[in-house]
C-alpha cells in the first residue's frame, strides 16, 4: 500500500495512483444542472419512445405498428412473462429510475433531504439501463424481416433513438463518487 495526497483537480481531469495507475477518480463529472436538464429532456422524449410506432411493418398487406410496449405485451401474453418482466424493467423501469433519481438528486439538495439512499441506488442501476440492447435488437429484426416484408421507421423510433443517445452521454458523465464527495464532504 501506498499512501499520497491526492491533487487538487478539475471536473474534467482523471487521478491515477503513480504506483499501479489504477484510477482513482474520474474525470468525467458534470454539474447536477446538466444531468437534469439531460433527465428533463428524456422524461419528455419516454412517452413518445414508449408509445409511438418504432416501426411500420407491410406484412401480406396488413400494416403492423410496432411499439415498445406493444412488443413487451406480446412477449408476456405469449407465455414469456418472466422475459417481458425483464425487458419492461431494462427498458422503462431502470430509465424512468434513473430520470426519477437525477431529478430528486436536484430538488433534494436544494431542499435538504436525504439523498443517500439515491446514491446507493443510483450506483447499481446504471447496469440495468439497457436501451441501447433492445435499440439493437431493432435492428437485428429489422434485418430480418426486410425480405419478406416492407419496413418503415416511425416517430417512434426517432424518439427512441434521441432517447438512447441522451440516456447513454447522462449514464457515461454520471459520477456517483464526485456526487457523494459533493454531497457529503
Amino acid at each position: 500500500d501506498m499512501l499520497f495526497s491526492l491533487p487538487e483537480i478539475n471536473s474534467h481531469q482523471s487521478a491515477y495512483c503513480p504506483r499501479c495507475q489504477a484510477k482513482i477518480r474520474d474525470g468525467r463529472d458534470w454539474s447536477l444542472t446538466r444531468l437534469a436538464a439531460m433527465a428533463f429532456t428524456m422524461l419528455l422524449l419516454m412517452p413518445f419512445a414508449w408509445g409511438e410506432p418504432l416501426l411500420h411493418i407491410w406484412l401480406l398487406g396488413i400494416r403492423i405498428d410496432a411499439n415498445v410496449m406493444q412488443g413487451i405485451w406480446q412477449m408476456t401474453k405469449q407465455g414469456d412473462a418472466i422475459t417481458g418482466s425483464m425487458v419492461f424493467f431494462c427498458v422503462i423501469g431502470a430509465p424512468l429510475i434513473l430520470v426519477t433519481s437525477i431529478a430528486y438528486l436536484w430538488f433534494g439538495n436544494r431542499l435538504g433531504m436525504n439523498l443517500r439512499p439515491v446514491l446507493l441506488m443510483l450506483e447499481r442501476l446504471k447496469e440495468w439501463v439497457m436501451l441501447d440492447i433492445y435499440l439493437v435488437g431493432i435492428g437485428v429484426a429489422s434485418i430480418k424481416v426486410q425480405d419478406y416484408a416492407h419496413i418503415q421507421a416511425g416517430v417512434g423510433l426517432f424518439s427512441f433513438v434521441a432517447l438512447v443517445i441522451l440516456t447513454t452521454v447522462t449514464l457515461s458523465h454520471l459520477n456517483v463518487e464526485e456526487l457523494w464527495e459533493r454531497f457529503y464532504p
